[in-house]
């Protein structure tokens, strides 16, 4: 049995001499998941485009929201875009789309798109 308790979250803590219990530790996993569970967090990454029509992205859990750019900083000026914000769930006319913890960018013939050869894109994608 733990003799001590840590200071913020009040989790058992054992001393040298002490006997470890099941149920303690499986408490300090329940305290732990309860502190953590369900927090957004953030994944940034970026990828050179290849001018393939399609790639996909994992990025190892479920996204909510995705915001890309390309290198230089701007959005082209043709029917689809070249950069912007995705959300999950939600219509867009970006060449990307969210499919669970991965998403697909797509290239266009003469359009531009989100994987143009050589150009560097950087994402943000919030992630459950």
């Amino acid at each position: 049995m733990s003799t001590s308790k840590t200071q913020n979250y009040d989790l058992h803590a054992w001393e040298p001499s002490d006997d470890f219990l099941l149920s303690e530790i499986n408490q300090n996993f329940a305290a732990i998941d309860a502190v953590l569970g369900g927090k957004t967090s953030v994944v940034i990454g970026h990828y050179t485009g290849n001018n393939t029509a399609a790639r996909t992205i994992t990025v190892g859990r479920p996204i909510l929201a995705l915001l890309i750019e390309n290198d230089l900083g701007s959005r082209f000026n043709s029917p689809y875009k070249s950069g912007g914000l995705v959300v999950a769930g939600v219509p867009t006319r970006l060449l990307c789309s969210i499919n669970g913890d991965s998403f697909q960018v797509r290239e266009t013939d003469g359009e531009g798109g989100m994987n143009s050869k050589h150009m560097t894109y950087t994402y943000i994608v919030w992630v459950e």
